[in-house]
């Protein structure tokens, strides 16, 4: 029960944390004002609308989009804006940030912008999920949320004998569904996560494997403090079967 509730905050604390900005994606000529200039290395990049810190000491950046297919190497980042220094690399997985039709970005931040949670998605749901933790302007914690959930619920997959998503994924994950609130930070050092891992996001495979995957992130100690899944059975079955770790 206390995770449920704790889950159920998760939108009202993510839509806080990250204040609605002209987008990226869908806005070519739109950069968020730095406060100082970027030093020449990285004068092709931007702000990423809607990742800047509570503080207005960080953000995200990433290239222009007028630029994008232009460059020949390009990264993700987390940075302090002044004086502008990186802090660390954010690897976005298969989520190209180019293909916007098919890929997304989301950051929160705690009210005292010492946390933040960064989402790299694709068609369906998260590819990578960062919880990065600062303390006197330096990254202290880092941890890649989405391999944290795998390890939890694979060992069901392997159980299970599905067959994989593509070549590529033996299963993804899908956050498109009105009931699920996805990964954000609370007000305890805590992220909150709530999504679906399945090989079959169509819901069409008569042997699909899909679980609801719910959890409590420890930000201080980088584990669970609860975690649990529940088997989503195909859509015609009534039958469902619980796990938790």
């Amino acid at each position: 029960m206390k995770l449920l509730v704790l889950i159920s905050l998760f939108l009202t604390l993510f839509a806080r944390s990250a204040p609605a900005e002209r987008s990226y994606e869908y806005d070519y000529g739109y950069e968020p004002r730095p406060p100082v200039p970027f030093p020449s290395e990285y004068r092709d990049y931007q702000i990423l609308p809607g990742t800047t810190s509570p503080d207005q000491r960080y953000a995200f950046i990433y290239p222009k989009r007028s630029l994008l297919f232009e460059l020949q190497k390009y990264g993700l980042f987390l940075a302090a804006l002044n004086p502008f220094h990186i802090l660390s690399r954010v690897p976005t997985g298969y989520s190209a940030l180019a293909e916007m039709a098919r890929s997304y970005y989301a950051a929160g931040w705690s009210k005292d912008s010492s946390t933040t949670v960064f989402v790299a998605g694709g068609k369906w749901g998260p590819d990578k999920v960062w919880v990065l933790k600062l303390r006197n302007g330096k990254i202290v914690k880092k941890a890649e949320l989405t391999a944290a959930v795998r390890r939890q619920v694979l060992p069901d997959f392997k159980k299970s004998h599905a067959t994989g998503y593509n070549d590529y994924f033996d299963f993804i994950f899908d956050d498109d569904h009105e009931d699920i609130s996805g990964w954000g930070l609370d007000d305890s050092g805590h992220v909150m996560i709530d999504t679906v891992c399945t090989t079959d996001p169509k819901e069409l495979e008569p042997h699909r494997w899909a679980v609801h995957f719910q959890g409590i992130w420890d930000v201080a100690s980088g584990k669970f403090l609860e975690s649990s899944f529940t088997h989503i059975p195909p859509r015609h079955s009534h039958d469902a079967t619980a796990s938790s770790r």
